[in-house]
């Protein structure tokens, strides 16, 4: 009314008003706060040099229990106290530190005398704690090993040896050291031996090419084999740090947690593994914090320790509340997983929700299309990966809460029909320097990153500031989007331990 007024006085004022309003409004549209433009000037690069240069002045890692661990620990709780109003909490919890105290060995003894290189032609399966040598006779366990079934009453005081897949390298050993082995070999499908954890038995548990432990395989099942295991290993007791920080307001009853790991291997600074999930997390914290100002769900940001010993933080975390608050356990709504999303050779995975257990199979395939369309609406294809629970979101599925998320491709060779889709190189690991000394900052994928930080922003924020309209088992809220029609076949999982 007052700019009528003030047009109606002189009709030469009223361009000049015009002009006034419209460049107003323009600066008004320009200053306005929103996740977007704050993802957009995004700090992304340089939080991944301030991870590098932690590892490098601490012994090129940031490995749990370890000094560049714990200084990275500070550097993401300073951010968020300084930059935010959150509620920060560093969770302590103790976990087994493992490492060899020698060379280990690995010689057939039977029917010939084979001595096997170690690093090319065998490898020690982390965790197995043991001192001494071990000499028996090969037992070959039928159906990799996946049952106790399996392992036939020969096994007991003798060598198991399993092929790899169908089930956790855990369960194989456990189901081995239930029937009685003295020893455990693992027979990889492809390449070279496996280093994955198995937990901390007490047997010696190593693991051989796919070309040597099939031979040993065939060889045993028509006659004698006998080994000579030597292991000298142990581990001890340590503690390391989980990170949580709770925004103000939303609904505290549905709580949206995204997580992401803090630490390295102990091989190198762990830039794309997993400095690119746990930088995107913060810099989606900090926007948050900045430009979302009426979220409806509660809001949760984590960063696990001690993921690559075997998810343990985040374990930690669920297994705590399950024990000693299981009330604020339920109010967890949703999971949002960031582990890898910056792989050098990336293919733009979404975590397969349709292949959930039937509990939460709707929520997370929901969380799953989000993700589907924030791609598409970027110009980019995707493509499903294996939903086994081998990130930060398992301890979370195996109770009963949805999750999702996005990954890049670790160790697994990509072939030819990605490369066709995503680009890169075919038959060349989407990660060729996975868990190794050359995960540094050259090694990062920016425009997968930031492609996956725009379309993790875009989920999480619709997810965020939307009203609780459609509810899963045990009330548990998710957003209330149609599904997708998308392919319920498992991938290759994208990470491995």
């Amino acid at each position: 009314l007052l700019l009528l007024f003030l047009m109606s006085l002189s009709p030469y004022l009223t361009p000049l008003l015009l002009l006034l309003v419209i460049v107003g409004g323009s600066f008004a549209a320009a200053g306005e706060c929103t996740i977007e433009s704050q993802i957009a000037s995004g700090n992304f690069q340089q939080r991944l040099h301030d991870l590098e240069d932690i590892a490098r002045a601490n012994a090129g890692n940031r490995a749990a229990g370890t000094s560049g661990y714990q200084k990275s620990v500070d550097y993401v709780t300073s951010v968020l106290e300084k930059y935010t109003n959150y509620t920060v909490t560093v969770q302590s919890f103790p976990f087994q530190e493992w490492y060899m105290k020698t060379t280990p060995s690995l010689k057939q003894l039977l029917p010939f005398d084979q001595t096997f290189a170690y690093g090319t032609d065998f490898s020690v399966m982390r965790g197995a704690t043991f001192d001494g040598t071990v000499k028996s006779r090969v037992i070959v366990v039928a159906n990799k090993g996946c049952k106790s079934s399996d392992y036939p009453k020969e096994v007991s005081g003798n060598i198991a040896i399993i092929e790899r897949n169908d089930c956790g390298f855990k369960e194989k050993v456990a189901f081995a050291v239930e029937a009685g082995a003295v020893g455990v070999v693992i027979v990889n499908v492809d390449g070279g031996p496996i280093t994955s954890r198995v937990g901390y038995p007490t047997i010696p548990v190593m693991s051989l090419s796919a070309e040597i432990g099939k031979a040993i395989i065939l060889e045993a099942s028509t006659g004698d084999v006998v080994l000579s295991m030597e292991l000298s290993s142990i581990s001890i007791t340590r503690e390391t740090y989980n990170i949580i920080a709770d925004m103000p307001g939303g609904d505290p009853n549905n709580v949206m947690l995204i997580g992401s790991h803090l630490d390295s291997v102990p091989a190198g600074p762990g830039i794309n593994d997993n400095g690119s999930g746990t930088t995107t997390n913060l810099e989606i914290a900090l926007a948050f914090s900045k430009c979302l100002a009426d979220p409806k769900l509660g809001v949760r940001f984590a960063w696990w320790g001690a993921e690559e010993l075997g998810l343990l933080g985040s374990t930690h975390y669920v297994e705590n509340l399950k024990k000693n608050d299981p009330a604020e356990l339920k109010r967890i709504a949703l999971n949002v997983n960031l582990d890898m999303i910056a792989s050098p050779n990336f293919v733009y995975f979404i975590y397969n929700g349709v292949t959930a257990p039937e509990p939460i199979r709707d929520g997370s395939a929901r969380i799953q299309t989000l993700f589907q369309k924030a791609m598409e609406s970027l110009g980019e294809e995707h493509e499903p990966t294996a939903f086994d629970g081998r990130s930060d979101y398992g301890p979370f599925i195996e109770n009963g809460i949805p999750a999702g998320g996005i990954a890049a491709g670790a160790e697994v060779l990509k072939d030819i029909r990605l490369r066709d889709i995503f680009g890169g190189i075919a038959n060349t690991a989407f990660d060729p320097c996975y868990h190794n000394e050359c995960d540094n900052y050259p090694n990062v994928n920016q425009v997968a990153l930031m492609q996956f930080a725009k379309a993790t922003a875009s989920v999480v924020e619709s997810l965020a500031t939307t009203s609780a309209s459609h509810f899963i088992s045990d009330d548990r809220i998710i957003y209330d989007e149609p599904l997708l029609d998308y392919p319920k076949d498992e991938k290759l999982s994208m990470h491995t331990w």
